[in-house]
Order: C-alpha cells, then structure tokens, then sequence
C-alpha cells in the first residue's frame, strides 16, 4: 500500500482529531476495558517500573507498594480479554518509564535489555500483528498518520510510545516496533529520532492552565496534555479551565483523571467508535446528576438523531432494533457529513 492511501474517502490522519485520554489510567476506578468500551478513552497511560524481575505498573515508587502493584502482563491481558470494541477502534498506550533514579525513585537500574522485555511483554499479551509498528509509520506511511480506520484494516489496534525521560537505553534507540515520546515542542524536527511522535506536556489545573499552544501537528505530530500533580486527584480542579483551555488549544490527547464525568466527553473530541444507539436502554449514570447518554456501548444514546450529530468522520453508528424518530413537525433531518449506519439485532425503522 503505497503513503497516499493510508486514508480513505471521507475519514481524516488520525492526528487531526482531538482524543479523550485517561491518566494515570490503572489508578482508575474504571478498569482499562472500561475505559475504552464505556468512556470514550483513546489513550491510556502505565507508569513502569523494572522491580524484582517483574515490569510493575504503579505511580508511586514505594517498594511496598510496587512489590504488590499489578504487573503488565497482567493489566494487558485483562484489558483484551475484557474489552468489546477495541477491534473497532486505534488506542494508543503511552508508557511512563520510572525509576533508573528519576523523579527521586531508585527503585531498579534500566538495564540495555528492558526495552526487549517491555517488547515481548507487549507482543505476547496483544499480538505482534496487532500492534502498529514504527517502521511501518516510517517506512510505508512515510510519516504520516493513516487514519485509524485505515490502521483498523490493517489488523492494528494499539500503538505503544514510551517516554525513556532522555534515559533512553542503547537498544531502544530507534525501535522498530515502538514509538518514542518528548516533554518539549521540538525545535529542531530532524534532530529527532524518526520514530518520535509524541510531545508530552503539563496543562496545569483549572486555576492555572497551560498557557503553550502544541506546535505544528502536520501529518506526524501528537501533542498529549495532562493535569498537574496538584490537581490530578481531584476532579473539581481539572473539570472547567483546564479541560476547555486544552481542547480549545487542540492539543490531540487531552488527558483526565475523572474519565466518569461528563465534561471529558466533550463534543470537539472524536466521538467513541463504534456509536451504540439503543432506543429501549437504560443508563446507570456513574456520577449523581449527570447526564450519561454518551454513545458509547455502556451508556448508549437513546435518541439516533443525537447519535448522528456526534459522529465523528466515518464512524460506524450501530443502531439496535426499534423505531426512531428523525423528523421533528414534519421536516427532515439532514444527514451532512460521512459516517456508516448500521442496524444491528434486527429491524430499524426510521421515521
């Protein structure tokens, strides 16, 4: 497949959309899987630890608390097994590397060879044919983002892109199969390694958002945000100006803690995919007093009207049997931009 059809009719690069993404996302009430199917998350985030042979995801760098922290193995698998549409969709795993003496934790020396057991704890638990890989993003895409649909066609659900925090090991240097992340707008694209993307920033709290803007995004660049360490565990510091400064300012990945609540689900973000549409459902709303009919498959939109207008380019709205209603006092609804409808579990009639 040649670089110019890495999209098709109608969708768009998949760095062109602003994301929902969890942060600290282990640390979530709402389990991995839950985040994807239920709340609309694109991105999710694991802090790595290299502990007593074992590659642990915790944030803090306790040795109590890391010697009893999940393992990565674990967390994946779990996510695969009890997710429902990542196959329909592209989430990218961003890997907060930790230890090696950063952030004050000495926990573990990152020998040359942790990148090859993060590699294979990665192809085991997802699938090597699953995964998008840096040389094809380089060599294929030439740099450039297919859209995730595209990358869907491919077989490819997930990406991986690691923040090394310039500690970079030898043989992780340009990896074939990962992406790497950094903490500054580069100033010089071309004296990064080709295989970097990510440009990771602080957005600060509601009372001081990020006053930077990302840079350029063009076809290759991804710009992730996330709350600051003084606001990160409380959703009433993150949930108003830092929220909207971030997608205001399209930053790609806007990160939150509080994936639940219903500011997060943003209507300038890409809508969840695929779009549920069930006229006879019932939502349980996480949060008192707060609307949940978000599209996605544990909180479905009741009404298809609703569905349509959030659908970002090409997203596939399944709509469960019943009956709809499109036209308000006789006059008809305009569908104007591509997307696919799709019935499912029998009979749709619209009106």
């Amino acid at each position: 497949m040649q670089e110019a059809q890495n999209f098709g009719s109608g969708e768009q690069r998949f760095n062109a959309g602003i994301y929902k993404s969890s942060h600290n996302s282990y640390d979530r009430k709402e389990s991995l899987a839950q985040q994807i199917d239920d709340y609309n998350v694109w991105q999710i985030e694991l802090d790595i630890y290299d502990y007593e042979g074992e590659l642990k995801v915790n944030h803090n760098c306790d040795p109590l608390l890391v010697h009893e922290a999940d393992s990565l193995f674990f967390l994946l698998s779990k996510m695969v097994t009890e997710s429902k549409t990542f196959t329909n969709k592209f989430t990218i795993v961003y890997l907060d590397l930790k230890g090696n003496g950063l952030d004050g934790c000495i926990i573990g020396n990152w020998g040359d060879d942790l990148n090859d057991r993060i590699k294979s704890t990665f192809l085991d638990a997802l699938g090597k044919e699953h995964i998008y890989p840096s040389t094809q993003f380089i060599n294929q895409d030439k740099k450039k983002w297919p859209s995730f649909q595209e990358l869907v066609r491919r077989g490819f659900f997930w990406c991986v892109i690691i923040d090394w925090h310039g500690e970079t090991p030898v043989n992780a240097v340009n990896d074939p199969v990962f992406f790497t992340a950094v903490p500054e707008i580069p100033a010089d694209i071309n004296a990064l390694t080709e295989n970097t993307v990510l440009v990771c920033m602080d957005g600060g709290c509601n009372a001081n958002p990020i006053d930077k803007a990302p840079g350029p995004k063009g076809d290759r660049w991804i710009y992730r945000v996330y709350p600051d360490g003084a606001c990160a565990s409380d959703c009433g510091l993150q949930n108003g100006d830092y929220w909207r400064n971030a997608v205001d300012k399209k930053f790609t990945l806007v990160a939150s803690n509080c994936v639940n609540r219903s500011h997060t689900f943003d209507t300038n973000t890409h809508s969840p995919c695929p779009l549920f549409v069930n006229n006879n459902a019932f939502n349980n709303c996480p949060v008192e007093g707060e609307g949940c009919e978000w599209g996605t498959h544990g909180f479905p939109f009741h009404s298809l009207a609703d569905a349509i207008s959030r659908a970002s380019p090409m997203v596939t709205v399944l709509i469960k049997s019943g009956e709809y209603l499109l036209r308000t006092n006789g006059a008809g609804f305009i569908i104007d931009k591509p997307m696919v409808l799709k019935a499912v579990d029998g009979l749709v009639r619209i009106k």
